[in-house]
């Protein structure tokens, strides 16, 4: 079976349970277990050097491959579900749905992207994969990590391979408590993350991080860069993961945090700080550019404070 008509059959599968007809639903997962079982094996014989392999029984699909790697003594899935780090995938030699000839379509659809897709989509694995193409960190590891792909090959190389200072941003906070406690919450992810990017790149130390203000701490990591004449790449998974729960737990937070005053920039956090991500650009950076990802536009419209980016959403080339 192709891989396009498994996933069809999931996606049908998903929408027949909500179904009453129970008896018909469990012959359904039957029958794509079946299929499943089908998949992975053929896959499996597909692929070469795999025959070092070992079958044990899963609560959901019996026969997935496992893997030896290393010494033969680490096991890894040979479908990596629910793994979204590309480097460790690669390394552990799992199965990868190659993506990395959207590179390219992606750096000339604009330098400031955003787009929405819905959960368990790849957004994660993707933006994973981009940063490992671009961080200049990882300029000895690029063969290990991408022989093999499409980009692997030198006449598919762009010019910016390799040649980014690569920052990662996810907004996955708890909600709860006061609309202060939850901002604290955020200039602290913020301030944590640019912490660990200095470390990553040898900068520690050189930027004061400003515990109450991390918007405050990013201009200083900005002025930084601009003085190192770096190129800055930043990468923020589902920007909207804390906002949807605010929608329908607490409308008034959301407020607060999220939408803030229409015509003050600085009236909510979010609003802050994507009027500091704008600003970005014309700071004098050697290149500036950002990809953001989320379930919905709502919360990046409410916030009304990045309207430089391109919403690629409905785009073919994704």
């Amino acid at each position: 079976m192709k891989q396009g008509t498994f996933l069809r059959k999931i996606n049908r599968l998903q929408l027949f349970t909500a179904s009453p007809k129970i008896n018909r639903s469990i012959l359904k997962i039957n029958n794509l277990t079946n299929d499943i079982n089908k998949f992975t094996i053929n896959r499996v014989n597909q692929t070469k050097n795999y025959s070092n392999t070992l079958k044990p029984t899963t609560n959901n699909v019996e026969n997935i491959k496992f893997k030896n790697i290393g010494d033969g003594n680490l096991l890894v899935p040979y479908f990596p579900y629910g793994e979204s780090d590309f480097a460790s995938i690669r390394r552990s030699k799992q199965f990868y749905v190659d993506k990395t000839n959207l590179i390219p379509l992606l750096e000339e659809s604009g330098k400031q992207l955003f787009f929405v897709r819905p959960p368990r989509w790849g957004k994660s694995l993707l933006l994973s994969m981009l940063s490992s193409y671009y961080d200049i960190n990882k300029k000895d590891e690029f063969d290990e990590l991408f022989s093999g792909l499409w980009i692997g090959d030198e006449q598919n190389w762009t010019p910016g391979k390799n040649q980014y200072y690569v920052l990662k941003l996810d907004f996955s906070i708890q909600v709860d408590g006061t609309a202060d406690d939850i901002n604290q919450r955020l200039h602290t992810k913020i301030n944590t993350t640019i912490e660990g990017f200095l470390e990553c790149y040898g900068m520690g130390g050189e930027v004061s991080i400003n515990q109450n203000d991390s918007f405050d701490t990013y201009q200083k990591l900005i002025q930084l860069l601009v003085k190192r004449k770096g190129k800055l790449m930043v990468l923020i998974d589902e920007y909207d993961r804390f906002a949807n729960k605010l929608i329908f737990e607490n409308p008034e937070k959301y407020q607060l945090i999220v939408e803030g005053k229409r015509g003050d920039p600085t009236s909510s956090p979010i609003r802050s700080f994507f009027e500091r991500l704008k600003e970005s650009s014309a700071t004098g950076l050697q290149d500036f550019r950002s990809i953001i990802t989320g379930i919905t536009p709502i919360a990046l419209a409410d916030a009304s404070g990045y309207n430089v980016s391109s919403n690629i959403s409905s785009d073919k080339i994704l």
